[in-house]
């Protein structure tokens, strides 16, 4: 497949994302594409199932919902990518390149292939997975499904595996230093001369693995942890700060048990300069006045996230969801926040039921300056004295907008729906 087939592919599969009847689903299942250069592309339920993807280049490339069974990816730089859900099963994954990804809720695990499926010889063969060597360090694995897998060997220092599944993985030798380990699944692992220093394994269960005490009293132990009879006996550093992992995995549980447990985010006056935040849940979090120059933010969901006076310069906030946020007098300059939404949200009362009234996300006296806010949505947006100057606007919905005494002056307005 020459380089221009494969640009081709791409922007019908794009179309295709779309809902555009020109366009057609990306299918590269059972091909050599070994030393391919995927970086940033939009690959959202492609297909490259059985393909030969040794070498090949991924970097911050939208691989969600991606279908790569039993691909063969050895030494493949997937560094940055978003791969949520992603199907990995079977693959052959030696030495690749995970560092920064995002592979929340991917699947890891073995598969079955079937053999000479067109005769009577068709056999069934399992495929195990095998990602020995790999570097995973900052990685996002929330509830990702690793069990059974050969991870031997593999660095996942400071990576995030809350409520992973890691039943009977391999994990000798591997590097889980400052992981977060929360509530993760490790029976029966072999974690022989695995690291566990700085590590939080709060709700982890090990039952029936081969962990050592020596490694679990160097992991941050809380309370409840203690009833291990492994722990017994072991005293809790009570004046240790949270990390950012902790806070941003306090504040989702804060989320999805609607304030009934976990600790919403306070990070107002924050310096956190060219962090990634890659697809973080962080709605409803304080986050005023907190410095975020250079960081990236993309998919995150920052819906009622309050970021008044915030240092957002230079950020990349492509696909953010930012319903009913306060970004009031924010300093967007540069951001890239391409198809961004702005809409308003329902307000409920004490009871959580719904009223009439709406909440808009708060642009007022933002600075936008030369902002890509190409194909954003903005429902009932308040962007009152708004700096929207140089700023892309390019099939942009402000149809309903509030944009009085806003600057847009030399913005991109081509196909840009305005308020009448």
């Amino acid at each position: 497949m020459t380089p221009q087939d494969i640009m081709d592919r791409l922007q019908k599969h794009e179309r295709w994302l779309e809902g555009d009847k020109s366009g057609e689903r990306a299918n590269f299942s059972a091909m050599d594409l070994s030393g391919t250069d995927y970086s940033n592309a939009i690959l959202i339920s492609a297909r490259f199932a059985g393909s030969d993807l040794s070498n090949v280049i991924f970097v911050k490339a939208d691989l969600s919902y991606a279908d790569m069974f039993s691909a063969k990816l050895n030494n493949a730089d997937f560094s940055e990518a978003f791969m949520k859900g992603a199907n990995l099963r079977g693959a052959q994954i030696n030495k690749a390149n995970f560092k920064g990804a995002n592979l929340v809720e991917i699947d890891f695990r073995g598969g079955i292939v079937i053999q000479n499926a067109e005769n009577e010889n068709a056999q069934m063969q399992q495929m195990l997975s095998s990602l020995a060597d790999s570097d995973f360090r900052n990685t996002r694995l929330h509830y990702a499904n690793l069990s059974g897998v050969d991870l031997s060997n593999c660095n996942f220092e400071g990576a995030d595996l809350q409520g992973a599944k890691l039943e009977q993985a391999n994990l000798q030798g591997a590097n889980l230093k400052n992981a977060i380990l929360s509530y993760a699944d490790l029976r029966d692992a072999n974690l022989e001369g695995t690291s566990l220093e700085g590590a939080t394994i709060t709700g982890a269960d090990f039952n029936g693995s081969n962990v050592s005490r020596d490694e679990l009293i160097k992991a941050h132990i809380a309370d409840n942890d203690l009833k291990d009879p492994l722990l017994m006996d072991t005293k809790v550093d009570t004046t240790r700060e949270r990390t950012l992992q902790e806070i941003l995995n306090d504040h989702r549980i804060w989320v999805e048990s609607e304030g009934a447990s976990g600790i919403r985010a306070e990070l107002e006056n924050a310096t956190l300069e060219q962090t990634d935040l890659t697809a973080a849940s962080l709605s409803g979090a304080n986050l005023k006045g907190i410095q975020l120059s250079g960081s990236r933010l993309a998919r995150a969901d920052l819906r009622a996230v309050d970021l008044a006076g915030a240092n957002l310069t230079n950020t990349d906030m492509t696909l953010c969801f930012l319903d009913g946020a306060n970004l009031s007098k924010a300093n967007l300059e540069g951001a890239k926040l391409h198809r961004a939404t702005f809409d308003d949200i329902d307000i409920r009362d004490e009871k959580g039921r719904e009223t009439d009234r709406k909440w808009p996300a708060n642009l007022s006296n933002a600075n936008l300056k030369g902002c890509d806010l190409s194909k954003c949505i903005f429902i009932n947006t308040n962007l009152q004295g708004a700096n929207l100057a140089g700023a892309d606007l390019t099939e942009a919905d402000l149809s309903s907008a509030n944009l009085e005494g806003a600057n847009l002056e030399g913005a991109i307005l081509q196909d840009a729906k305005m308020p009448e």
